[in-house]
């Protein structure tokens, strides 16, 4: 870049129009170009940020619905539990209350 630079500041006295046209329409090109990339690398970056979020949070789901199940199975077992132990602990009581 610095040899692009010191070749025109020394050239610029010589250049017409044409060629400072030309030269304009080639760097103008040029930035087209990198700000096409920059933006399509961006894009390729969100994405799989995106992507990875999107695996993750369902990873996550599918670890908590686990979680959930385990839960509402040990829930059940103890109503099970519970349900042997409270008509006794009633008649218990009923008997002591007589």
């Amino acid at each position: 870049m610095q040899y692009v630079q010191e070749s025109l500041s020394k050239d610029v006295d010589q250049l017409n129009m044409r060629d400072i046209n030309s030269l304009l329409h080639t760097l103008i090109g040029a930035k087209k170009r990198l700000e096409a990339e920059q933006r399509e690398t961006d894009l390729e970056l969100l994405h799989d940020f995106l992507a990875r979020t999107k695996q993750q949070k369902s990873d996550l789901i599918a670890q908590l619905n686990e979680e959930i199940q385990f839960l509402g199975e040990d829930l059940e077992k103890v109503e099970a539990r519970r349900s042997l132990f409270l008509p006794k602990a009633y008649e218990k009581n009923k008997t002591i209350n007589k």
